[in-house]
């Protein structure tokens, strides 16, 4: 702190000496010119305003007194001890304000340096009003604005300053600083720009702005400019230089020279995060290069030599994904959120790649915990994504499962479950079927084993074949879909007759099938619908081939009015099949359909996992046999 002044620190007793004359010769010192003139201007208001500056000089503060006891002097020029008074008061601003505005700047850095930032603004402020020419002070204010985050009214103060002194370096970077805090990005690199031009104090703020101006300018997608900003500093061997100009090169597409950059960068780190960060970088980098092998090798190497130590089990989880690593990325994700960290649509994420590493109770765990934290609000999901994610939960969560049906004509008609086949020729059946899906080995990722008991019974022949009892057909097998992806389903079963009228057989069947907007939707009320099916059936005792298929496009729609898991669907249909027992073996036809699906038995974690479908067409024969032309209905019954 400077030197004080001795009469400064006593106001009062300074004014005491004028207040005397002020009060027993204003009058007349004021009515009269030194040549006996009298003045026109009245005595109270020279002497209002004088005594106005006494008042503000006692309380400290001499910048109004001055401008009162300058009024007094231009209402009684002729008064000399108005301009004693004048002239004191603009000393004691040369002298004391200095003073009292260094004091105010000087309790502002101090109140920044203990966080305290709005206190801070508060001393800062009274710095500039007590010496508004001070530009130093002006930049503690923006300081202490912008760590208060204060950034609009921060960047305003930095903008009026510089308007007095556009080329002031140190301001042009402070503003710069805060307009990247609000992400004004292209603006923060215009004004590190401007402070480059200007001129910067020293070698560390140079290099620290070039710096500022290679992210900002990464950040507006500028990423020449940020390459341009860090070419003076070459042959810096940095972290800090290494890194920008890494993610630079790879901004600008230079893929092959990012990918040493971002190794050079990971070998010049100091900490284990900044060093896990390159090492993610140059990981990702290789995938998206198609290099998948390397960045498998790199994703190894790095684990074990700690190199993504300073890594989040979060990030290697997600690298371990991209990767394909899906057990590593459960593991992973398991820690994550032990360790409080699994929040968001990161559960989702593990959820998933539980389901693809087979760990389906961790799966089920993570879904749940999702649609909890959705209910709570914590996870905004879409009516669309909560219902995928509850059918997640159905399908990891489903052991068995049942089927009854009654078909008529349903020849080249595809099931409603491309697991279980379609009864074959123009007759009246009904059927049942229960499977089971054995523990760890009937679901791991969409690949299904199970294994099943079914009967059929024919009601109804329009050929005069036998019908009821005798009919009944028993069936016990196992099948397989072994692809995740691909809906094919091998099956083979040992048919034996429950009815004396029945047949006693082995059974090989492949069915696939394919399509889209078969299931519920709640992101639209109507949907398009395609679904294309076949299969081929071998018996080998007595050998009969046959095969059916079907394609349907049509229109899906949502009946709300009356429950919003009832779904009408309208379509076109293209069907037949071939019976090689048959005297005419193939049939075609096409025509028009509709089917009713209610999808029912859901709760807060599963979607409906049942559904009872009604499926009514009308064809007309293209080619081949009489039984590919009329009407075939459908009523299943899937629990």
């Amino acid at each position: 702190m400077g030197r004080r002044c001795g009469w400064c620190i006593r106001p009062n007793f300074i004014a005491a000496l004028f207040l005397a004359g002020l009060i027993g010769g204003a009058a007349a010192a004021e009515a009269q010119t030194p040549g006996g003139d009298t003045t026109v201007v009245p005595s109270a208001a020279a002497y209002n305003a004088a005594d106005a500056a006494y008042k503000a000089y006692a309380r400290g503060n001499y910048a109004e007194a001055v401008r009162r006891a300058r009024e007094a002097v231009s209402l009684a020029p002729q008064n000399t001890q108005y301009r004693q008074l004048l002239q004191t008061a603009e000393q004691a601003v040369q002298a004391g304000v200095r003073d009292q505005a260094y004091r105010a700047a000087d309790a502002a850095y101090k109140l920044e340096a203990q966080g305290n930032y709005v206190a801070a603004v508060t001393s800062a402020r009274r710095a500039v009003v007590l010496a508004p020419g001070n530009q130093a002070y002006r930049r503690l204010l923006v300081d202490a604005l912008a760590n208060a985050g204060h950034l609009a009214e921060a960047d305003k103060v930095a903008t009026d300053a510089l308007s007095n002194n556009p080329h002031d370096g140190a301001l042009l970077a402070q503003r710069g600083y805060i307009r990247q805090r609000s992400g004004q990005f292209a603006e923060a690199a215009d004004d590190f720009a401007a402070a480059q031009a200007a001129g910067l104090a020293t070698d560390t703020e140079r290099r620290n702005v070039a710096l500022a101006l290679a992210d900002a300018a990464l950040s507006a997608k500028q990423p020449q400019r940020a390459v341009d900003a860090l070419q003076p500093y070459a042959a810096d061997k940095t972290y800090a230089i290494a890194s920008r100009r890494a993610f630079a090169l790879l901004a600008l597409g230079e893929k092959e020279e990012a990918l040493s950059a971002f190794s050079s960068a990971a070998e010049l780190a100091t900490t284990a995060q900044d060093r896990a960060t390159m090492v993610k970088a140059e990981i990702n980098l290789l995938a998206d290069l198609g290099r998948r092998a390397d960045a498998k090798a790199l994703f190894e190497k790095s684990k074990a030599s700690g190199d993504l130590d300073g890594a989040s089990d979060l990030d290697i989880a997600y690298l371990a994904v991209r990767l394909g690593d899906d057990t590593t990325a459960t593991a992973r994700f398991r820690q994550a959120k032990a360790s409080g960290n699994l929040t968001g649509p990161a559960m989702l994420d593990a959820g998933y790649a539980a389901k693809r590493s087979v760990d389906n109770a961790e799966a089920i765990a993570d879904f749940k915990a999702a649609i909890d934290a959705n209910a709570e609000g914590k996870l905004p999901l879409s009516q669309q994504s909560l219902f995928e994610t509850r059918r997640e939960v159905a399908e990891l969560e489903r052991t068995w499962g049942a089927f009854a049906s009654l078909t008529y004509g349903a020849v080249g008609v595809m099931p409603s479950s491309s697991l279980t086949p379609p009864p074959v020729g123009r007759i009246l059946q009904a059927g049942t079927e229960v499977y089971w899906r054995p523990p760890v080995i009937g679901y791991r990722d969409g690949r299904i084993f199970e294994v099943f008991v079914r009967s059929f019974e024919t009601l109804s022949d329009a050929t005069g074949a036998p019908t009821g009892a005798p009919t009944w057909q028993g069936a016990a097998g196992m099948r397989v879909k072994p692809f995740s992806d691909f809906n094919l389903v091998l099956e083979g079963a040992r048919v034996f007759p429950i009815g004396t009228n029945a047949r006693q057989d082995w059974l090989a069947r492949v069915a696939f099938s394919h399509g889209d907007g078969t299931d519920l939707r709640y992101d639209a009320t109507n949907w398009t619908m395609w679904q294309i099916y076949a299969e081929y059936d071998r018996y080998f005792q007595t050998v009969e081939n046959i095969v059916a298929y079907e394609a349907r496009l049509g229109r899906s729609f949502r009946l709300d009015a009356i429950s919003d898991t009832l779904v009408a669907t309208p379509f076109l249909a293209l069907g037949g099949s071939y019976d090689s027992l048959f005297a005419t073996p193939s049939a075609l036809g096409v025509g028009p359909g509709v089917s009713l699906r209610w999808w029912f038995r859901e709760d807060k974690y599963t979607a409906p996992m049942s559904f009872i479908d009604l499926n009514v067409q009308y064809r007309f024969k293209l080619a081949g046999d009489d039984r590919a032309r009329g009407v075939f209905v459908g009523l299943t019954l899937a629990f």
